[in-house]
């Protein structure tokens, strides 16, 4: 029997993951139909999109003001579509602004609604816990210490995994992408995967670059080409001719498998970085208005997910107005100090433990397929 499964991603991580789920549950069953909101990987994995996530992207408080409007009739686009279709499943990733507020619209329909990667109430808008108990048949969580805080409210949850166990095992066994290092020492740079963190970071990053030992040679990696369009601008306007740097799109794993070292914005990519052994230091910068809202309302000790995991400063964190040419010198040069580098290593093996070896899609997927009562 044919049915529907709904899902909705909001960035390219979230994208990701959906891609996975898609492609798992084709193997199950190759009868279901899927349809959402997501990017190029759903998109490929066969998703028919009713909006591209390259559309939904915003960081910080004037940019979500900006596009208020546009989310509004999104909003109401997508209860519209689901109302049509009635899916059997309708899975939200990631993405909490959206899809929570979705969630209390289309509870009243009876389809189950899966929350996979939820709202990170542990760090800050503690009054969601609300609306994930009263609106969210089901949590599927990815950091094993967010189990305590779900079985205290009893709210049905499952620990499915770190998908990036999964995306990292699947790059090794298809590696061997030729990426263009130019000098003897490779530092992999990831900017971001949205247009106001490139605006932000990136120029910081340029100068660094332009006065950084002249051996050392830089990938700059994209998530995908909207950023790369962005990034490309920012270097064709940068000037001076940096010779030692190189743009490369949807190729961030094998960026930083090859890389002895690497600058990451905040966010998944440190994990992958941790997971793939690379020595790195996190930077952050965005407006002053989303930065002081972040430093009143967020309640963490520290921002990078490899520190937050292990509860201790295992990687610098540059943030604000220390993202300046001679702070990101000193830290760049610390990962090239052997001891510095190995220790950091080591820390890295207890966030692959800590973490185990689920494989997230295959979890999910059993779980969706199930729902069809012909199974």
């Amino acid at each position: 029997m044919k049915y529907s499964v709904f899902l909705i991603a909001g960035e390219v991580s979230g994208d990701m993951y959906g891609a996975k789920i898609v492609e798992k549950i084709k193997t199950i069953n190759p009868e279901i139909h899927f349809c959402g909101l997501g990017g190029k990987r759903m998109k490929e994995a066969g998703v028919n999109l009713i909006e591209h996530a390259d559309k939904l992207s915003v960081m910080g408080i004037p940019d979500v003001i900006k596009k208020i409007f546009f989310f509004k009739k999104l909003l109401f686009k997508t209860i519209d579509q689901i109302n049509k279709l009635q899916p059997k499943a309708i899975i939200l990733i990631d993405y909490p602004g959206f899809n929570l507020r979705l969630a209390k619209k289309i509870k009243k329909n009876s389809i189950p609604v899966y929350y996979y990667i939820p709202p990170k109430v542990w760090a800050w808008k503690k009054n969601r816990i609300k609306d994930i108990k009263k609106y969210i048949d089901e949590i599927f969580y990815i950091f094993p210490f967010e189990e305590h805080l779900y079985k205290e409210l009893n709210i049905k949850s499952e620990y499915v995994g770190n998908p990036l166990i999964e995306l990292i095992s699947c790059a090794d066994k298809n590696s061997g992408e030729i990426i263009n290092w130019r000098k003897q020492k490779k530092v992999a740079l990831l900017p971001g995967s949205r247009q106001q963190e490139i605006r932000y970071i990136l120029p910081s990053l340029l100068t660094l670059i332009e006065n950084y030992d002249v051996d050392t040679s830089f990938i700059i990696a994209s998530p995908n080409n909207s950023i790369s369009k962005q990034i490309q601008k920012y270097l064709n306007d940068y000037p001076k001719n940096l010779e030692n740097v190189s743009l490369v799109e949807s190729q961030t794993l094998e960026v930083l498998k090859q890389a002895d070292a690497a600058i990451i914005t905040s966010g998944t990519a440190t994990l992958e970085a941790a997971l793939l052994n690379v020595p790195f230091f996190l930077i952050y910068k965005t407006n002053w208005a989303t930065y002081l809202f972040a430093k009143v309302f967020v309640n963490l000790k520290f921002y990078g997910l490899v520190n937050l995991l292990l509860s201790r400063n295992v990687s610098t964190e540059v943030i604000q107005n220390e993202v300046n040419t001679r702070r990101l010198t000193e830290e760049l040069d610390r990962l090239f100090n052997f001891q510095v580098a190995e220790k950091m290593k080591r820390d890295f093996k207890s966030i692959k433990n800590l973490l185990g070896s689920k494989i997230t899609s295959e979890i999910i997927a059993n779980k969706i397929v199930k729902l069809n009562p012909s199974d």
